[in-house]
């Protein structure tokens, strides 16, 4: 019930924020490694992103 009816309509109304934020490093699979050398330095409350096309 919460993934199929209370999730989504949340999210569309902004009445649930996901936290951590989120930190998109890039898009494609060749930013995987920036992804990993942001982690590698050290990262706190963070969720690290790469989005693929």
């Amino acid at each position: 019930m919460i993934y199929r009816e209370f999730l989504p309509q949340a999210l569309a109304a902004r009445t649930f924020v996901p936290a951590p934020p989120a930190k998109v490093v890039g898009q494609g699979l060749e930013m995987l490694q920036a992804a990993l050398e942001a982690l590698k330095a050290g990262v706190s409350a963070t969720k690290i992103v790469v989005t693929l096309p």
